[in-house]
């Protein structure tokens, strides 16, 4: 077999493995992405600037953390390597576990991922936590 053939087997491999999933990261093909966001902040409306909230995504539980902003805003978005119409999704829906602070509160929620090239419509849940 010629020099030549081979490495263009194996670029045509390459895009067939890209166009299957879509971007790639980390070395793993990604197949859409979801997104959280809302607010934190104590019962009299004050924000909880620096608190950390943290969301598990489906049984497999691949997770992401951040910190509130000056606002109390967070935004999580998550990609996923398994295709959305597989388990554990159900027609690119998948429920998600919002902690917030060191286990002040949490919640479940469901989160649709959108395929790849697609921007996800982002879940809005907002907490209100007795802190200092």
């Amino acid at each position: 077999m010629p020099l030549g053939y081979a490495v263009l087997s194996g670029a045509v491999a390459a895009l067939v493995a890209l166009s299957c999933g879509g971007d790639v990261v980390n070395g793993f093909a990604t197949y859409g992405s979801g997104k959280l966001q809302g607010f934190v902040s104590r019962p009299n409306g004050s924000p909880l600037a620096d608190f950390d909230v943290f969301a598990s995504f489906g049984p497999d539980a691949f997770g992401s953390g951040v910190k509130t902003d000056a606002r109390g805003l967070y935004e999580l978005e998550a990609v996923t390597h398994t295709p959305l119409d597989q388990p554990p999704f159900a027609n690119g829906i998948i429920q998600c576990r919002i902690a917030v602070g060191q286990g002040l509160t949490d919640t479940l929620v469901q989160i649709r991922f959108a395929p790849t090239g697609e921007s996800p419509t982002p879940v809005t849940t907002n907490f209100v936590v007795i802190a200092p």
